[in-house]
């Protein structure tokens, strides 16, 4: 088996961003992509996209677990394969010129309004209030 069939990456405080990038970039050209999307298949997690183009918004989305937030370049965003690749995809409504936020900020956004939800969702079940919303679990 080639060794980029089998081999990870996973990054633990780096914090250069121009690091981060050039590790991005040498995933992809090591055909981690490739992998990464057989990986989502196997373990049944969910790819959610962000997009400002997308029709969801952020709070409309369901975030089923597990899941992997899969945000695009600051300039260009997700390209058109990458968005092909998600199972939802997914906005954050602007009402200034802007149409999008920082890629920080927004996967930011979109991470706390999964674990928001999640952290309501385990609070009320300990308490055993019923879910009308079971998309969480």
């Amino acid at each position: 088996m080639p060794i980029w069939k089998s081999s990870f990456v996973a990054l633990s405080a780096v914090q250069d961003a121009g690091n981060v990038g050039t590790i991005l970039r040498t995933c992809d050209a090591a055909g981690c992509w490739q992998e990464f999307r057989a990986f989502l298949k196997r373990s049944g997690a969910t790819l959610i996209g962000t997009s400002p183009h997308a029709q969801t918004t952020y709070r409309e989305a369901g975030y089923q677990r597990p899941f992997v937030i899969l945000a695009g370049s600051e300039a260009k965003g997700l390209t058109s394969d990458e968005m092909k690749a998600c199972h939802q995809l997914v906005s954050i409504p602007m009402v200034g010129q802007r149409d999008s936020l920082n890629v920080a900020v927004a996967t930011s956004v979109v991470l706390y309004e999964a674990f928001s939800r999640r952290g309501h969702y385990e609070r009320d079940r300990e308490q055993g209030i019923p879910q009308e919303d079971g998309n969480l679990d």
